[in-house]
């Protein structure tokens, strides 16, 4: 996704536009049902170079454009109502693919470097991302979840015949052809192993280099000895290189650069173009400046012609709460139990005002009762990150229960009262993956076995745990990548 933004209202972001004052006062005085905007910058902008170096294709506000490499005006080559991303030129330069919504899916989608209609690859119930063309004008690699989960396929163009280079359990994505297409690099979250490899399509594949960090978008340098990516470490999003013959990672951009998540393109072969902070950028190889490429896209904004409601921020008068989240409960049937405005809240049965169990400016949500009624579980962020904690309903008293790298959320009690099931957001996947943890409440120093223990592998989109009635097998569901559309799965622990 793209955004867009008013100068002097955002000036900490790293995209922007600008708007001729004038024609912004002429629609505006006739009411126009539409807004043209000229975009200077962008977000999450991918960029790929033609082969002859004279334009850079982008993916700007859900449409292709085409740049002249020396900057100026964007010219459109398809609609916006496609979401395209991820731009990569055909070898002869004529045309370029990228994956598109048009269809309802993410597909491979193919278009003229004139515009005119796209040409759809690939189809079906499928998620199809991030094509790259071989060097010969023959396949298309990219990252599908036709396997069940994202892994690394080739479309030949000849005969549209498709086929699975990676078959880990683990998601494979970003790929890219080496420049002589023999060889193919892609970044893995495998959990065993994850990290940047390169494979021999039909042979053999390696890991060059093994990294619990978020890497995005390699890219071979021209001679074939390094790998350029995009490396998330310490919160810098910054470029990096990788010694195919080391495998060591040397950053390349500074910490205060903000680069975007995808492949460079080389305009020489120690000179590359990359987006960060907002821009195209173009930089050679052991420089410490870029230089940027300015580049203005007209894009028109739809005004839906209606009487806005007017919203009051500012006002001290108390307001009444419209939104409840997490409702749960007791055991006994007589409270209730659930989050608002950030806060625990507890509203006994037959009373219309609730009771404020927390109160300060940390986040407490997911509210779960104990068998017994006495406490509950919850999560919140008042340690830096969202944490189980349990709070005893006689005493008042907040107690830890679970501190972990990341996120924690939904916490569940078992009916016997001993466990409480949990899930820790996966720390590489953005999309909502999730591990389900039980934690032992009972649990003393001197007991061997351990206090937390993961039951399942992260899944995607989970759903609260629900218990068996003997405590000993838990039930959730689960989005699916391929139909069915949401999966189910049993977890026996004891």
């Amino acid at each position: 996704m793209n955004l867009i933004r008013f100068p002097n209202l955002l000036k900490t972001a790293t995209f922007g536009l600008t708007l001729s004052a004038f024609a912004a006062t002429q629609l505006y005085a006739h009411k126009a049902d539409s807004l043209q905007v000229t975009v200077t910058q962008g977000t999450n902008m991918a960029a790929d170079l033609s082969p002859d170096k004279t334009q850079i294709a982008i993916d700007l506000q859900g449409t292709i454009w085409l740049v002249p490499v020396a900057g100026g005006v964007a010219r459109p080559i398809t609609d916006a109502l496609g979401d395209c991303r991820q731009p990569c030129w055909s070898p002869d330069g004529q045309q370029i693919v990228f994956h598109a919504f048009w269809d309802g899916r993410y597909h491979l989608w193919v278009v003229s470097k004139n515009g005119g209609v796209p040409r759809q690859l690939t189809n079906g119930v499928y998620d199809d991302r991030e094509p790259h063309w071989s060097p010969d004008g023959k396949r298309i690699v990219f990252a599908s979840d036709r396997g069940g989960n994202y892994d690394i396929w080739q479309l030949t163009l000849a005969d549209s015949s498709l086929s699975q280079l990676t078959h880990d359990s683990g998601n494979d994505f970003n790929p890219m052809f080496s420049p002589d297409g023999k060889q193919v690099a892609f970044v893995s979250d495998r959990t065993d192993a994850p990290g940047l490899y390169v494979l021999t399509p039909g042979s053999t594949e390696k890991i060059v280099l093994p990294s619990s960090s978020k890497l995005t978008g390699p890219s071979w340098q021209p001679d074939g000895s390094h790998l350029f990516c995009t490396a998330l470490t310490n919160s810098q999003s910054g470029l990096a290189a990788v010694s195919l013959t080391t495998g060591k990672l040397h950053m390349l951009t500074e910490v205060e650069e903000d680069v975007f998540p995808f492949r460079v393109s080389w305009l020489t072969g120690n000179e590359y173009l990359y987006t960060a902070d907002g821009q195209l950028k173009r930089k050679k190889t052991g420089s410490t400046t870029a230089q940027s490429i300015p580049f203005q896209a007209t894009v028109t904004l739809s005004r839906n012609l209606y009487t806005r409601r007017t919203y009051d921020f500012d006002s001290q008068h108390p307001h009444p709460v419209r939104g409840i989240k997490g409702a749960a409960i007791s055991p006994d049937g007589n409270q209730i139990a659930f989050a608002a405005l950030g806060d625990l809240w507890l509203l006994p049965k037959g009373t219309k005002t609730p009771q404020r169990l927390t109160k300060g400016p940390t986040m407490e949500v997911d509210p779960n009762w104990s068998p017994d009624g006495t406490k509950l579980a919850y999560t919140s962020d008042r340690n830096g990150n969202m944490d189980v904690w349990v709070r005893d309903l006689k005493t008042g008293e907040d107690k830890l229960l679970n501190d972990m790298a990341d996120d924690l959320h939904f916490p569940t009690w078992s009916p016997d009262g001993s466990k409480i099931a949990f899930y820790q957001s996966d720390p590489r996947n953005a999309w909502g993956r999730s591990t389900l943890f039980i934690t032992d409440v009972t649990y003393t120093a001197d007991v061997t076995s351990p206090k937390t223990l993961k039951v399942h592998e992260s899944v995607f989109v989970p759903s609260q745990a629900t218990w068996s009635a003997d405590s000993r097998t838990i039930a959730v569901s689960a989005l699916h990548p391929t139909l069915p559309a949401i999966g189910k799965a049993l977890v026996r622990f004891c």
